[in-house]
């Protein structure tokens, strides 16, 4: 029993806090014999604690974990494999157990990396200069809309566009009254109006003005609808509902037909802006009818149910017409918030190759019958931890010779990529025991592995990043 209890004192520092005098443990109800429990390993102190002595023993704790951490981290980079070969053979309790290290180091690398190493995205602007943004979002979007009321005969599609145009001026119009109150309440009205697009200052009056109107127009269209242009059955093939075209609709129809075939041979391979007669099925994968999601969205909503597009495909469809929009936009800007997700999954990715790695090992050592997988996953943690602080240390030479300018440093950076490669060979060696060239070879063999699982998972994490985009 004594020396059981001077093993827990060895283990663990022993704490400066005030020893109980009772020998029952408070965990276990064991009777102690020293300061440790020799069942749970609790310390036999007071329970009752002041807040210093809180304090003091988070110190305590930290103390004792870099004590361990460090001692741990210098066996690791200096001699590859000794302490996989150690866990192995049962020594565990002198070294950080690698689990606890792999999530120390792995969230360590990826916080310095994300924090000082990868570039901030720019802050969402507020008040009234997002208003004004909003306001010119709007606007583009409403004439998306607009060509697509001129692009279509289809009533159906028509009315619903009306509607969405409705509601667009609605909002513009609420936007436009709320930047104009904001300016007013600052009490400088006149002169940020002047920081607003010259477009829109010209639109705000029109665009008031025309709200009446235009619900107007939206409830003729409709009160047609009801009155007697779903009665004929003539059938219209874009849609499959059987409805009477107005006569204007006809008229429109004639004279579209009748110049397109005028003008068929002549000029086929021009292109026009707007398609006529388009199906709303077809048009969203060339980017012709529906422009951004949300217009598509708006005509959408307007839709009757049973003509709306399903969850898959208004999914399918929404992330073409984002990745459309973005790269219309700004196609650099796109593809730096792709790379920036890209990057952010790169600790799921490794997470996820690491089994994998210690299957590989596990093929490559298959009759090396006295190591189980396990013991391969642990060798594959302690190379990712060795790989995890080399790549911080590399970051770290990285930045400082880039501020410095100092040519010593690129020699720094230089040997700890050839460590980096060096380090798996040694560690395999040292680990498994086998001769040079064999475990060369296997080296070798691991590394073309290892490139095409990463290549495949890289692949796939890409394009989850932009679905996510």
């Amino acid at each position: 029993m004594e020396s059981k209890s001077i093993i827990f004192n060895k283990i663990y520092s022993v704490s400066h806090f005030k020893e109980r005098k009772e020998k029952n443990c408070l965990n276990c109800n064991a009777e102690v014999i020293g300061r440790f429990c020799h069942v749970c390993g609790q310390e036999n102190i007071e329970p009752k604690e002041s807040v210093w002595h809180l304090i003091t023993h988070f110190f305590y704790d930290i103390t004792h974990f870099d004590g361990k951490f460090f001692n741990t981290v210098k066996y690791l980079l200096l001699r590859p494999g000794f302490l996989t070969a150690e866990y192995v053979r049962g020594k565990r309790m002198t070294y950080l157990h690698p689990i606890r290290m792999y999530v120390f180091t792995s969230a360590f690398f990826f916080l310095i990396f994300f924090s000082f190493i990868s570039p901030h995205s720019e802050p969402e602007k507020e008040g009234i200069e997002g208003l004004k943004e909003a306001l010119i979002l709007k606007q583009n979007e409403l004439k998306n809309l607009k060509e697509m009321q001129e692009g279509t005969k289809d009533s159906l599609i028509r009315a619903a566009v009306t509607k969405a145009m409705h509601k667009y001026d609605i909002e513009i119009a609420t936007l436009t009254d709320s930047i104009s109150k904001m300016e007013s309440s600052e009490g400088a009205k006149d002169k940020q109006a002047e920081d607003l697009p010259v477009f829109i200052r010209k639109k705000i009056p029109e665009i008031k003005g025309t709200i009446d109107s235009v619900t107007r127009e939206v409830q003729k269209e409709i009160d047609k609808e009801k009155s007697g242009a779903i009665d004929s059955p003539e059938h219209n093939t874009d849609t499959g509902y059987r409805y009477k075209q107005p006569v204007s609709l006809k008229k429109d129809t004639i004279s579209a037909k009748n110049t397109i075939g005028k003008k068929d041979t002549a000029a086929k391979s021009d292109t026009p802006t707007v398609k006529r007669n388009r199906n709303v099925s077809t048009d969203v994968l060339d980017f012709e009818f529906y422009k951004d999601e949300a217009t598509y969205l708006a005509v959408q909503k307007e839709l009757p149910p049973e003509k709306q597009d399903g969850s898959i495909k208004r999914s399918l469809i929404l992330k073409l017409l984002h990745w459309h929009e973005q790269q219309s936009k700004d196609g650099g800007k796109a593809f730096e918030t792709l790379k920036e997700k890209f990057k952010h999954s790169f600790p799921t990715l490794l997470f996820v190759s690491l089994p994998i790695f210690a299957f590989l090992l596990k093929l490559l050592y298959v009759r090396r019958t006295k190591f189980y997988y396990a013991d391969h996953g642990i060798f594959a943690i302690h190379t990712y931890c060795a790989t995890f602080i080399l790549l911080l240390l590399y970051y770290m030479f990285d930045a400082i010779g880039d501020n410095a300018g100092w040519w010593i440093f690129y020699l720094i950076k230089a040997a700890l990529v050839i460590y980096i490669m060096y380090y798996t060979y040694k560690a395999m060696r040292n680990f498994y025991e086998q001769g040079r060239f064999k475990t060369f070879i296997k080296y070798l063999f691991l590394g073309f592995m290892t490139s095409i699982v990463m290549t495949f998972l890289i692949l796939v994490f890409f394009v989850i990043s932009a679905y996510n985009v």
